[in-house]
Order: C-alpha cells, then sequence, then structure tokens
C-alpha cells in the first residue's frame, strides 16, 4: 500500500510525461524538471521508509 506522499510524487511524475507528450511542456523545460522529479522521489522515498519501518515495527508489537 503506498502513501499519500508517494502517490503524489507518481502523480507528479505522470503530469510531467503526459505535459511533455502533449506538446504542452517543451523538451528543454522538461530536461529541466524531470532530474529535479526524480531527486525529490528519492528524498521523500529516504525520509519514508524510516518511519515507515518504525510504524510497522511498533504496530507489530504485542499489546500488555
Amino acid at each position: 500500500m503506498r502513501d499519500r506522499t508517494e502517490l503524489r510524487a507518481f502523480e507528479l511524475a505522470d503530469k510531467l510525461t503526459l505535459s511533455k507528450r502533449l506538446g504542452f511542456l517543451p523538451n528543454e523545460d522538461s530536461l529541466l524538471i524531470e532530474p529535479k522529479v526524480i531527486e525529490t522521489e528519492k528524498a521523500l522515498n529516504g525520509l519514508m521508509r524510516p518511519l515507515r519501518d518504525a510504524f510497522m515495527t511498533f504496530s507489530l508489537q504485542p499489546s500488555a
């Protein structure tokens, strides 16, 4: 299951691709934006992974 942050990053990448394919975003501009989107996705995943792991560890512990 994906969280909202991850879904928003994928949505941004999809909109970027769609804008480029439909001709709303020139290739020169997309070449500037795409690396930033990828960098942002990686940063968000890096930040979310420890939180997700901590949540799973906490939620799997038996209650007293």
